[in-house]
């Protein structure tokens, strides 16, 4: 939305000083941010429950996003032959579109970068969020990883792949968010027609359209868990009024002042996703499935001594899991684990400028 509202040439130089002083920043980044929480914040006080058709309209904008600047990049693509080369990396003005395409020179490797990459790539897991909505409704689960869950992850790569392909071939320098590349130019003589103005200015506000629709539902789900653990509390249980009113701020409030601190989107995709994103995916999910395993355990065990108990000296009925994962041995849990850690330290050293 900054982007939008802001001109090109001032938000390239606040975006260029974002790092170095947030005070520089313009009020009108602080108003849309205000509105912003004063729109959506009133749905952390509810339960976000009827969300069908937010979900259908935010998963087409998605399809079409996709779509849209996959066109886009294979266009400039296409217009390349046309273009010289650069000997060396250059950071472009913002254009539009198709106007003027300067033809990447990307280096093969960049082993410096991969350190930032563990933060990033942790987004790559969200698609897990989505497999409980689609495996949930399924009544017969045999075979479930042949017929939906290896498809669904199959599209999922090939999704990534045309974007970040189409991406590091079609533009010499890639913005944290990538749909940046795609915001309109303020000269008015470079702008393109009516058609590719308007994709122009939907893929600039497709992050607005996006947030707005899980921002509700994933702070009315953090809400739901917050009040939980607070009623878990004995002394919480008379002062039922200040959890119900309360908790929702908690929620509400960090990550509002959080974007008012910060304006690098790169800084806050890696420190998000190495530290919150690891918790989520890996730490939390492990310590979830070994408990689940070992309480698991313990009911089939308890199952079993009663049948042997009333069968008399026949043995017990030994009870198979038929929906056991292939992945059930405990090395893995072990595996993913360590793979946080490790993740987490990498990320630690590159914050304090070690690699």
């Amino acid at each position: 939305m900054r982007r939008i509202v802001l001109s090109s040439s001032e938000v390239e130089q606040r975006w260029c000083c974002a790092h170095r002083n947030s005070s520089d920043d313009s009020p009108k980044c602080f108003i849309l941010l205000i509105i912003f929480a004063c729109s959506l914040g009133p749905f952390f006080f509810c339960n976000v429950t009827k969300t069908r058709w937010l979900q259908i309209g935010t998963t087409i904008a998605r399809w079409v996003s996709i779509i849209l600047m996959s066109s886009i990049a294979i266009a400039r693509i296409i217009e390349f032959p046309e273009v010289p080369r650069l000997d060396h990396h250059q950071l472009p003005t913002y254009m539009s579109l198709l106007n003027t395409p300067v033809r990447p020179n990307p280096p093969i490797a960049n082993f410096a970068k991969l350190p930032s990459a563990f933060g990033v790539c942790v987004y790559s897991f969200m698609c897990h969020h989505s497999l409980p909505g689609i495996i949930t409704p399924i009544s017969n689960k045999r075979r479930l990883f042949v017929t939906i869950m290896l498809p669904v992850y199959l599209i999922i790569f090939a999704c990534y792949l045309l974007l970040s392909g189409t991406a590091v071939a079609a533009f010499d320098y890639i913005h944290d968010l990538y749909t940046l590349n795609f915001v309109p130019t303020s000269d008015p003589s470079l702008r393109p027609g009516w058609l590719l103005l308007l994709a122009d200015y939907f893929l600039a506000l497709y992050p607005v359209f996006a947030l707005s629709s899980s921002f509700p539902v994933i702070g009315t789900t953090l809400t739901n868990n917050l009040r939980s653990l607070f009623l878990l509390l004995p002394s919480a249980r008379r002062g039922r009024l200040v959890v119900r009113w309360g908790v929702p701020f908690l929620a509400l409030v960090p990550p509002i002042l959080f974007s008012m601190a910060v304006n690098d989107v790169g800084e806050l995709v890696g420190i998000t996703g190495a530290f919150g994103g690891s918790g989520i995916m890996y730490i939390f999910p492990g310590v979830l499935v070994f408990y689940a395993r070992k309480a698991l355990m313990i009911k089939v065990q308890s199952l079993t001594l009663n049948d042997e108990s009333v069968a008399g000296d026949q043995p017990g009925v030994i009870v198979v899991n038929p929906y056991r994962s292939p992945f059930s041995h405990s090395l893995w849990l072990i595996l993913v684990i360590l793979w946080a850690i490790s993740c987490l330290f990498i990320v630690i050293l590159n914050k304090f400028s070690v690699l």
